[in-house]
């Protein structure tokens, strides 16, 4: 019997393959259809993408689809890094791009901490807790430490992170400095992460505009922001 946490494959028309859970099947309509991360900012060709939060994969390859030279994909989770591991691995000859895939969270410091598992295979969070005794211990980075490292400067920065999309722009101070930028955030987890993006963006000069859950550009669309800075989306 088929339940939330069966695993099946979804057949895109231009042959591509996605391995993902029954109940997550809704988020490729929310990336590939919805475009909750790509209407006032989009993927252009050769630009270098972070995937902050990449789950099992479905936005990584729809920045390769976009034509995304790199991609720089984050899950901390165990069993998602693994379903994003094969999916990008069924799928990377298809394209172009270059995939580098990190099981560690991004965040403002170089540490380790606990990843608290929620109901839902994409609900494991930094800073929002269901269960104290649910948790495993992940690594964390600073985005800016791993694109020194990395010798890359980014285009586009999407980020899903159940809570801690401004601890990871803490993070990157440097990147935020960049005088072109495009930025994807999902902020409607907990009111303090949409207020703490919304100042970053304003802070660095970022425009920005906002979508509510089903993609729609609304002045209280307070679920999703699309943002950037020098130049014209």
């Amino acid at each position: 019997m088929i339940n939330g946490d069966s695993i099946v494959t979804v057949q895109f028309e231009n042959g591509m393959t996605m391995k993902t859970y029954v109940e997550n099947i809704p988020t490729i309509r929310e990336i590939y259809h919805w475009n909750v991360y790509t209407q006032a900012v989009t993927v252009e060709k050769g630009d270098v993408v972070v995937d902050a939060g990449a789950f099992y994969g479905a936005f990584a390859l729809k920045a390769a689809i976009d034509g995304a030279s790199t991609v720089i994909a984050f899950e901390p989770h165990k069993g998602n890094f693994k379903l994003l591991r094969e999916n990008i691995e069924a799928n990377k000859h298809l394209f172009e791009t270059n995939f580098i895939l990190c099981d560690t969270a991004l965040a403002n410091t170089k540490s380790e901490v606990k990843l608290f598992e929620r109901a839902g295979h994409g609900s494991n969070s930094l800073v929002m807790v269901q269960s104290k005794d649910r948790f495993s211990y992940v690594p964390t980075e600073r985005l800016d430490d791993v694109l020194e490292q990395l010798s890359l400067r980014i285009d586009f920065l999407k980020m899903d992170v159940e809570g801690a999309a401004g601890i990871i722009l803490e993070g990157a101070e440097k990147v935020l400095q960049q005088p072109k930028l495009k930025i994807a955030a999902a902020v409607y987890h907990v009111i303090n992460e949409r207020d703490a993006v919304r100042q970053q963006l304003e802070k660095y000069g970022f425009r920005y505009e906002k979508y509510n859950q089903v993609g729609w550009n609304r002045p209280n669309g307070e679920a999703f922001y699309q943002a950037w800075k020098g130049g014209e989306e």
